[in-house]
């Protein structure tokens, strides 16, 4: 008998681990257990936690009392973070600024489904290998620093940049608004539910492409590289591999770029990219986000404030 309930016991919780691999809608206790709920903003957090948390149900959040409560998420803990420092005080209304500005850009909808539950800002966040800029920890957090700028320019003193337009630097610093994206695009493919239509637009996904591109020699790979991406219909050739980052590439490349940017570069260069841009368009739309809307706006105004 009792070994009967210890394997009832494992079923249980195998069961409560796969039903908590999506994001619910609302993050709120079982009223018959009544359990207190947690998470959310505390009554004297920022008053930008709670509404960008009542309207696009993510956590945007600064405090914290010790670093696992940053580096030890819901479902994963990152143990490799070992320095971690609150957000200046003078920065945390920018920080606050530049997410609220970024997830204006979804449907509060798509944001309490398909994005990640927390988005968790410090000042510094540093492991073995250096500063973690932007970094997902599991699939329900996403950890940035913040002041924050493009990680290819790291030289730049973070404190030097200059945050008196940061109602604006959301769509200044497009090298930035791309990593984030790349983080965020990771969290929403493994929640965003599998499509048939945007696998038949292009080739079907499969591990044999990556097999064959690194047989080759790395300066040999271009041209093979090359045609899986124009040929299979993927943003880049890490997208064959799975819906997961097929999808990602494309979400983060429309809702970066104008519709005819990206007619240009990609295509017109290429039947199967546009045959999968039309399953991806209809995709998203199904889901009540006009994306190519939010591409066309975000490079309107990167070009506006880039330039002052």
């Amino acid at each position: 008998m009792k070994q009967n309930f210890s394997y009832l016991l494992i079923l249980a919780l195998f069961s409560l681990c796969f039903i908590s691999c999506e994001k619910e809608d609302e993050i709120v206790p079982t009223e018959d257990i009544a359990i207190e709920q947690l998470f959310k903003p505390s009554a004297d957090a920022h008053y930008m936690e709670d509404s960008l948390y009542n309207k696009f149900n993510v956590w945007v959040r600064t405090s914290f009392e010790k670093e696992t409560d940053v580096t030890n998420s819901p479902l994963y803990k990152n143990i490799s973070i070992r320095t971690i420092l609150k957000v200046d005080d003078e920065y945390l209304e920018s920080a606050y600024k530049y997410y609220s500005t970024l997830l204006e850009n979804f449907p509060p909808s798509f944001c309490k489904l398909y994005l990640p539950s927390e988005i968790f800002i410090v000042k510094e966040a540093s492991g073995g290998y250096g500063p973690e800029l932007n970094t997902n920890i599991g699939r329900s957090r996403f950890l940035t620093m913040w002041p924050n700028s493009h990680p290819s320019v790291w030289w730049i003193e973070r404190e030097e940049i200059d945050l008196n337009d940061y109602d604006n630097h959301y769509y200044k610093d497009k090298g930035l608004a791309s990593d984030v994206w790349s983080k965020l695009v990771d969290i929403s493919g493994q929640l965003l539910e599998y499509s048939k239509e945007v696998e038949d637009a292009g080739w079907s996904y499969s591990k044999i492409y990556r097999e064959e591109l690194l047989a080759l020699p790395w300066r040999e790979r271009a041209p093979l590289r090359a045609k899986i991406e124009n040929e299979g219909g993927f943003t880049y050739w890490s997208g064959s591999l799975s819906f997961k980052s097929d999808i990602g590439g494309w979400m983060k490349l429309i809702a970066l770029n104008s519709y005819e940017t990206i007619k240009s570069r990609h295509l017109d260069k290429s039947e199967a990219k546009a045959k999968k841009y039309k399953a991806v368009i209809k995709y998203f739309n199904d889901l009540g986000w006009d994306i190519q809307a939010t591409g066309n706006k975000y490079e309107e105004l990167n070009k506006l404030y880039r330039n002052n």
